[in-house]
């Protein structure tokens, strides 16, 4: 596969778990909700609030520095754990299941979750057959490469711009009486 592609779903798979872990941090106490909903003993909750926002900044600096391979085998296994936990879940609370995943703690079908993380596992799965060993910074540089870095920044943009969209809103109906 070309590396141009496999660039974009590396650096797609960075941008989500750096909004992901990001959010989670910005924003505990719902981050701490979400895990509430998730019927997870005591100490395995303390584990998950801090252990899952690591994992997630792990992801991107592996990716990016190290290997994105290995940052892709990591991802797949963080998928798999963040599946089977909405599966557990939703034997005990039903469909609706908290999603505390970029930051909210509303409650979401615990299908489109997991069709999210089939999304996600599809663009690491991408990256692990046919990413480069190293981190997507140091790989070799392609004709391709000097359009990556463009597309990083319209897509860091357009991102940017959605949160703050989203935040404006929150933000108006909070003050709505």
């Amino acid at each position: 596969m070309e590396l141009f592609v496999v660039r974009i779903a590396g650096s797609l798979l960075a941008a989500a778990f750096a909004w992901a872990a990001i959010a989670k941090l910005a924003n505990r106490r719902a981050w701490s909700r979400a895990l509430e909903g998730y019927g997870l003993g005591r100490s395995t909750q303390a584990v998950a609030f801090w252990g899952v926002p690591l994992a997630e900044a792990a992801i991107i600096v592996v990716m990016l520095a190290f290997s994105a391979r290995a940052a892709a085998a990591l991802t797949v296994a963080l998928l798999a754990s963040f599946s089977l936990a909405l599966l557990r879940a939703k034997e005990v609370r039903g469909d609706r299941l908290p999603c505390g995943c970029f930051g909210k703690a509303s409650d979401r079908d615990y299908r489109l979750m997991l069709l999210r993380n089939a999304g996600l596992g599809v663009m690491a799965a991408i990256v692990l057959l046919s990413g480069p060993e190293e981190g997507l910074l140091a790989a070799a540089p392609t004709p391709e490469a000097a359009e990556f870095a463009p597309a990083a920044l319209a897509l860091v943009g357009v991102l940017l711009a959605w949160w703050t969209v989203s935040q404006t809103m929150s933000a108006w109906r909070k003050k709505e009486p």
